[in-house]
């Protein structure tokens, strides 16, 4: 009996800005599509970073056996895709098919917000044997920002008399409200200017975005008249995983 001939979908996103290379997504006909991380990246599927550009994305439709098939039809509707993608084809499909890259499908991600999800494409064809089958290939996105870490500190300034023992709180949370990372106090709390203190030893958030689930306690107990400012300096990982400093002031003074 001679074997009967399959279809299969290769995803592959081209580099992306800053050099990394986008994922490889791989649907195999008839079953559940398998999806195959690439280099350079930390998730399947295509990542981009809002704001940083278009990522061209090719989908190439092969045969698993290099045997040829027909009539390839996309049944996905490109004019209805998730938000961030498009495509300059209004349609596509391709009469016959075997292997190589003559059959492949351009698309664009533009992601305009933060956003994750799974762009799903089905497609119907006939195979070596002339039966009619169906697939679908699985591209998996997820588009993050250049989010920065802030951190705020209250009382601000910081303004008391001589003697007084006062609380003072530094809450970390991102300007644009999506996740940030590993934020680390680079400061040594240990080595702060006379009068402060803290009850850490050191300072760290695994996650970051809004409220107050990463807040810094502080002390100023002033024994002396001051003015002067406390700077604090912290490292952290963006929203899309580029690292990243950053720094909060505290101006403060103490009087009789």
């Amino acid at each position: 009996m001679t074997p009967i001939a399959g279809l299969k979908a290769l995803a592959e996103a081209e580099v992306l800005p800053g050099g990394g290379a986008a994922p490889i997504a791989q649907g195999a006909c008839g079953g559940v599509p398998i999806v195959k991380a690439g280099a350079g990246t930390a998730a399947d599927g295509a990542n981009a970073v809002v704001g940083a550009g278009a990522q061209p994305v090719s989908v190439t439709f092969t045969t698993d056996d290099g045997r040829p098939a027909t009539a390839l039809l996309l049944t996905s509707s490109l004019a209805s895709l998730p938000a961030g993608w498009s495509s300059t084809a209004a349609s596509f499909a391709c009469s016959g098919l075997s292997s190589g890259n003559g059959c492949q499908l351009p698309l664009t991600y533009a992601p305009g917000a933060a956003d994750s999800g799974t762009l799903a494409l089905s497609y119907a064809y006939i195979n070596d044997a002339g039966q009619a089958k169906t697939g679908m290939v699985n591209i998996a996105y997820r588009a993050t920002t250049n989010d920065n870490i802030v951190g705020t500190a209250n009382p601000n300034p910081v303004a008391v008399i001589i003697g007084s023992n006062n609380p003072v709180t530094v809450t970390f949370t991102t300007d644009d409200g999506n996740l940030a990372n590993n934020l680390l106090l680079t400061s040594d709390l240990s080595a702060l200017p006379g009068d402060w203190s803290s009850s850490s030893g050191s300072f760290s958030c695994t996650n970051v975005s809004t409220g107050i689930a990463c807040q810094l306690s502080l002390t100023y107990a002033p024994t002396a008249a001051a003015a002067s400012t406390l700077s604090l300096t912290y490292s952290y990982n963006d929203d899309s995983g580029t690292s990243k400093t950053g720094s909060v002031s505290i101006p403060y003074t103490a009087t009789p």
